[in-house]
């Protein structure tokens, strides 16, 4: 009986290692089907590339990828949209204009360590109502204008972090729509950090009906701070 036991036993384990790695593998590189190391939209020439054999193309400044890693950079233009069609990770995504806005829009979940970059008070990341987005790294919009530097959120937008900093999002003024869920989980400081210029806290944070805002920070979960023009 004891050797009937241990042949099943041994059996089971030879079993067990034929199985591909890839089976046990969980949101690692081989999920990916597509890798490139940075995108530099104002600049590159990407006519030619096809999203079914390179995992992204780009046309009409609209970025659309799928399964794709992005190892380094994406350098978005003014106005970019990116259309993540099927799950995909980036390293960061900045702007090769100060002042420049971009959005993000789904349906796929994007993963991207570094989000955001945009200093100036006039810029605007949205994040679409069908869009999925985890960041690790600190998403700063012109936080130090009251009047600009805005983050819109109608669909899902996470923060994560274990690093400590000062503030996990720093912008000018929030607004999370209907649908919206802006979830942000840190040790930081401050979660969101508000900038009010020249006192003015008008609309800094909107949160329309059905729209959902968790946030967890070491000291405060919100909070404003004014910054004087003069």
């Amino acid at each position: 009986m004891k050797k009937k036991i241990l042949c099943l036993a041994l059996s089971l384990c030879v079993a067990i290692s034929m199985f591909p790695a890839v089976a046990w593998a969980d949101g690692g590189d081989s999920s990916y089907e597509h890798s490139v190391a940075e995108l530099k939209l104002a600049t590159g020439n990407y006519a030619d590339k096809k999203l079914e054999n390179d995992g992204f193309e780009f046309k009409d400044n609209t970025l659309t990828i799928a399964s794709l890693e992005v190892t380094g950079t994406i350098f978005v233009k003014p106005n970019t949209r990116i259309v993540v069609k099927k799950d995909s990770k980036v390293g960061a995504i900045e702007a090769s204009d100060y002042a420049t806005s971009y959005a993000i829009a789904g349906p796929g979940k994007l993963v991207v360590d570094n989000l955001g970059g945009l200093g100036a008070e006039s810029s605007t990341l949205t994040i679409a109502d069908d869009a999925d987005v985890t960041t690790s790294g600190i998403i700063y919009l012109g936080g130090s204008g009251g009047n600009g530097g805005l983050l819109e959120v109608y669909g899902k937008l996470t923060y994560k972090s274990e690093n400590k900093t000062s503030y996990s999002i720093g912008v000018g003024k929030c607004k999370i729509g209907s649908k919206g869920s802006l979830t942000v989980e840190g040790s930081d400081d401050l979660g969101l950090y508000f900038g009010g210029k020249d006192g003015d806290f008008s609309g800094m944070l909107v949160i329309e009906e059905g729209g959902k805002l968790s946030v967890s920070a070491n000291r405060y979960a919100v909070y404003t701070d004014q910054y004087n023009s003069n």
